[in-house]
This record gives structure tokens, C-alpha cells and sequence, in this order.
């Protein structure tokens, strides 16, 4: 029996699935619509209720999902599979999303930040076939960013390094005579059809950038 792996994407506007092979040869997708409203619960139920469905169409080609890999539109601690935060969908603030889902699965699941994921796809089987050092960045509901450095995926500490489009920056604001600093906070650059917009969010007090 062979082996096929299940990538997943999920995002703030969408969740894309794809069955395919380690050389990138695709045997099924999906694509569904985020409900917002229900937050990262919803999320978390269609997902899970996905993977039934690609495991049939896995045996259908004498096959078995071997691994399944996630895309996640937003900051992630790699090392961990844990999600830091989302700014387009509420609740997934420290969600042990690996841990998760192979409870859920009984699979092994790998959990990356989308950019990075594809900025690693493009290195290998795309646009950066052949080079050592390739950056990849996407618009879409957020800004992101990935590098490959040396052949290898960029990670840092694993907790969104290259992601610019939320990175913290300080504010200077005139406090009367005192001419003080005050944070700004994390900066999201958000998306919409029409505009983008700049979100401010108050940056963790415990956690380590």
C-alpha cells in the first residue's frame, strides 16, 4: 500500500484540502467557505470531518493517508504544532491544533504557518526548483512571509519570524510635555476586496517574540 499525504489550508475566507503523493502528483481536492460566525470551532468540524472522506479516496487508489500537514493563516509555534492567534478568526489564541488533530485522526499531523508551508512547496516542486536561498510572500486575507535560507526552511524560534504583515512596532504619540513611548502593539495588515486596513492588536505580556 502506498502512502499519500493530506495537506490542509486554513485560512480566514477559506479551507482547501489536497490528497497528493511526495512528489506533488495531486489525487483529490476540496475547497470550502469559512462560516466566521462560528469561529475556529467550525474550523476544527470541518476539518475533521474531512479527513473520513479523503481516507476513502485514498484506499480507492490502494493507498493510506501517511501524514496530514496544515496550513495555518496566522502565527504558529512549529516546534510545538501550537497556534498563537489568528486576526481574522476568534478562539485560536495557544490552540494545540497538532495535538488535536491526531487525537481526532489518530494520524500524525505536522502544523506550519500557511506562508511558510508554501513557501517550502515552492522551493521544492516550484518557482524555487534549483536555488539555496528563496523568500515567497502572499496576499490574501493577511500578508505573509516565508523564507528558505541555505536550503533550508527559515523558522527562527518557530513562532511567525517572517511573518511582516503582523509584526510588533511601537507607536510615538505626544503625551503632553513628556514626549513618552507607548506600544503599539501588533500590527496586522488586512486584506479586503475593495481596501486594506491596518488592525492593532495588544501584543501577549508572557509570550516571547
Amino acid at each position: 500500500m502506498s502512502d499519500l499525504f493530506l495537506a490542509v489550508e486554513t485560512g480566514g475566507t477559506k479551507l482547501q484540502f489536497v490528497l497528493g503523493d511526495a512528489q506533488g502528483c495531486i489525487v483529490q481536492r476540496s475547497r470550502l467557505s469559512v462560516a466566521r460566525e462560528r469561529g475556529f470551532q467550525g474550523i476544527l468540524e470541518a476539518v475533521t470531518a474531512q479527513v473520513p472522506l479523503f481516507s476513502a479516496a485514498a484506499a480507492q487508489n490502494g493507498a493510506r493517508i501517511a501524514h496530514i500537514g496544515v496550513g495555518f493563516g496566522g502565527p504558529v509555534d512549529a516546534r510545538s504544532g501550537c497556534v498563537l492567534g489568528s486576526m481574522q478568526i476568534s478562539g485560536w489564541s495557544d490552540f494545540p491544533l497538532k495535538t488535536y488533530l491526531e487525537e481526532k485522526t489518530g494520524l500524525p499531523v505536522r502544523v506550519y504557518n500557511d506562508t511558510d508551508a508554501a513557501t517550502w512547496g515552492e522551493y521544492r516542486l516550484g518557482a524555487g526548483r534549483g536555488t539555496r536561498n528563496f523568500f515567497y510572500t502572499n496576499i490574501g486575507s493577511g500578508v505573509g512571509g516565508g523564507a528558505v535560507l541555505n536550503g533550508q526552511l527559515y523558522l527562527a524560534q518557530g513562532r511567525g519570524s517572517m511573518e511582516f504583515g503582523q509584526s510588533y512596532t511601537v507607536r510615538r504619540t505626544r503625551l503632553s510635555a513628556s514626549k513618552r513611548c507607548v506600544p503599539a502593539g501588533r500590527w496586522s495588515i488586512v486584506c479586503g476586496r475593495q481596501k486594506s486596513r491596518l488592525q492593532a492588536f495588544s501584543p501577549p505580556s508572557s509570550r516571547k517574540s
